[in-house]
């Protein structure tokens, strides 16, 4: 099955510090993705350090949106995905950095079980402890356990398999 194109909103809520980062990291993959990718960042907050920023980028067909006003983070990734064009829609934290073939791995599942509405991926924090690997809801309890939180990354997570739930803050959808 070919790849899909995708339509990836990075959203923003006064985060320049982090964008140079991801953007520079998330355009690495894109790079290597074999078919479209639009990506746009969502401004949240105050748009100046972010507008400067994504304008640096542009040649790499970053589009940037200043949102109307705080949308939250579900309504600026709605609001993005309005504005671009894809099969697959991801939202991204500005926070993240993305290794090398992340976005191939991310998608990978999609092409080969069209049964898969959404994929989540592995976080990890900087000192390569996870900070979220999917997780369950324990009904009758109203609790979720996360599979891995605060554990040294030692690769049992490295493979796709079913969650109840994945995190927002990578998040791609059919």
């Amino acid at each position: 099955m070919s790849f899909p194109t995708l339509a990836i909103a990075v959203v923003s809520y006064n985060s320049a510090k982090w964008l140079d980062k991801c953007l520079s990291t998330l355009l690495d993959n894109v790079q290597n993705y074999p078919a479209k990718v639009e990506i746009g960042l969502i401004e949240n907050g105050e748009p100046a350090q972010s507008a400067k920023l994504a304008k640096s980028f542009e040649w790499q067909n970053l589009k940037f949106f200043a949102a109307p006003q705080n949308l939250g983070y579900g309504g600026a990734a709605n609001y993005g995905w309005e504005n671009l064009v894809g099969e697959i829609c991801l939202v991204l934290n500005p926070d993240m950095s993305f290794p090398a073939n992340w976005l191939l791995r991310l998608i990978e599942p999609f092409r080969h079980d069209p049964q898969i509405g959404v994929i989540g991926c592995k976080l990890l924090y900087e000192d390569k402890r996870i900070q979220h690997a999917g997780g369950i809801v324990k009904y009758g309890a109203a609790l979720v356990e996360t599979f891995g939180q605060g554990q040294i990354d030692d690769g049992r997570f490295d493979e796709s398999y079913e969650a109840e739930f994945v995190t927002g803050a990578a998040l791609a959808v059919r």
